[in-house]
């Protein structure tokens, strides 16, 4: 149960990330986040988003989330809308969903799985 809660907490943490330096806040939440729980200790998605221009590359990320079964059965994608210039195709191909919602979804797979 600590353990959980710890990883809600760290989640939640994460979500609503931002830092004061010098009296100025300043936002790191998340504009897109992929990932998920899963059978696997491994970071599968490390150095592997990249960004061209103004476009996030998905090729890449589609290959991976459809190379093995548990990534795919298992992977969520979450996207602040508007935020890159391939807004559609990350929507199509990455089946990405809303960040907030994103959180919202892994915290409760944490509650259900673990």
């Amino acid at each position: 149960e600590e353990k959980k809660k710890r990883v809600k907490d760290l989640l939640k943490a994460i979500q609503f990330l931002y830092r004061d330096i010098k009296g100025r806040r300043e936002n790191l939440a998340p504009l897109f986040i992929i990932g998920g729980i899963y059978d696997r200790k491994n970071p599968y998605f490390e150095d592997r988003v990249k960004i061209n221009g103004d476009a996030l590359e998905t090729s890449t990320l589609e290959k991976i989330i459809n190379s093995d079964e548990d990534i795919k059965n298992n992977t969520m994608v979450g996207y602040l809308e508007g935020t890159f210039a391939n807004n559609s195709m990350i929507k199509e191909s990455l089946k990405a969903i809303d960040v907030n919602e994103f959180f919202d979804r892994l915290i409760k797979k944490v509650e259900e799985e673990c």
